[in-house]
């Protein structure tokens, strides 16, 4: 962490032309989750929520510097070939509604492809990721105060299952395995979850996603669930993958051989990859920039920072040339 501080406060001195030459990697593949003007509730305690302004200027620093790369190239390329030039490739995650009503909009304006990694159970709203519905707690009590009633039956129910409550951020604490407690704290706090997806509709809706596929963006799976796949069984880690891209080619009777895995593909043993295999062809973690010993397993760069992003990528290059020093950059999978 030290070491990363240090590195983010002297990007400035380096170019990035010379650190991508120094690394040796010329692909990248940067992501996001939603880019909006407006004020999202539901995400609002999750991670920072670029502006439209600061997204078009992530974009042409990308265009300046790299091509943009589609879905369909990246299928098709010989792997010898993909890190000759200098290109990237640009997805999202969680299928969020802003893709359709703002972020598609942006690229088909800059000619840039993309590819949506949609969680099957989400769409049309059917359901809310159980982060979501943390956020949408956490405003709901910072913004409107709770009694001292409500809060002794928060920390109650919390402490079930091993949370302190002192806060009202204390409720992010809440994981995957833990997360019905949250549809009892909003019966404490009077939210309902499905009023709440029926006005806001945080997710992408069926016919959203068709006209998205009809604009010439790719789709692929993102999970069902969402889960931490650290913490399922490689049996659930499979359905999870195949019932999601299953899924979404009966729904939108469409090619989909493309998964990003939820969070992060920590501890992913290499079983997995051969056991999806004959569905997936190609797989994206988030581990920012580092090589994979599985080759059709891509690590993806988190652009959702304070920093431009050319900052970005230069502190991510000057990470990855220190890692490759050490023989860290790549991840092993046994």
């Amino acid at each position: 962490m030290f070491i990363k501080k240090i590195i983010s406060k002297s990007t400035a001195l380096f170019k990035l032309d010379s650190l991508i030459e120094k690394s040796g990697v010329k692909l990248i593949f940067p992501f996001y989750h939603t880019i909006s003007d407006d004020y999202i509730a539901h995400l609002k305690h999750l991670y920072p929520i670029l502006s439209t302004k600061r997204f078009r200027e992530d974009l042409d620093f990308l265009l300046k510097n790299y091509s943009p790369m589609s879905s369909a190239e990246l299928l098709n390329s010989n792997p010898v070939d993909l890190n000759r030039n200098r290109r990237f490739f640009l997805s999202f995650d969680d299928g969020l509604s802003e893709i359709y009503h703002t972020i598609a909009p942006i690229l088909m304006e800059k000619g840039i492809p993309a590819t949506f990694f949609l969680n099957t159970d989400f769409i049309d709203n059917k359901d809310l990721f159980y982060r979501l519905k943390t956020s949408i707690l956490i405003e709901k009590i910072i913004e409107e105060g709770i009694s001292d009633s409500q809060k002794r039956a928060i920390s109650h129910l919390l402490k079930i299952i091993g949370i302190n409550y002192n806060l009202p951020k204390d409720l992010l604490k809440i994981d995957y395995q833990t997360k019905e407690v949250l549809e009892e704290i909003a019966a404490v706090v009077n939210v309902d979850f499905k009023e709440y997806s029926k006005e806001k509709s945080p997710y992408l809706t069926t016919t959203e996603i068709k006209s998205l596929i009809n604009q010439g963006f790719n789709i692929g799976a993102h999970s069902c669930s969402h889960p931490f796949y650290f913490l399922i069984s490689e049996e659930d880690q499979v359905s999870e993958t195949l019932n999601s891209i299953s899924f979404l080619k009966e729904k939108f009777n469409v090619a989909v051989n493309m998964f990003a895995f939820p969070y992060t593909d920590f501890e992913v043993k290499k079983s997995f990859f051969e056991k999806i295999s004959s569905e997936v062809a190609l797989s994206f973690g988030t581990a920012s920039l580092k090589l994979d010993t599985v080759s059709t397993n891509f690590q993806r760069i988190p652009m959702e920072r304070k920093n431009s992003a050319e900052e970005i990528l230069k502190e991510e290059y000057l990470l990855f040339i220190l890692k490759k020093l050490v023989n860290k950059h790549q991840i092993i999978r046994h």
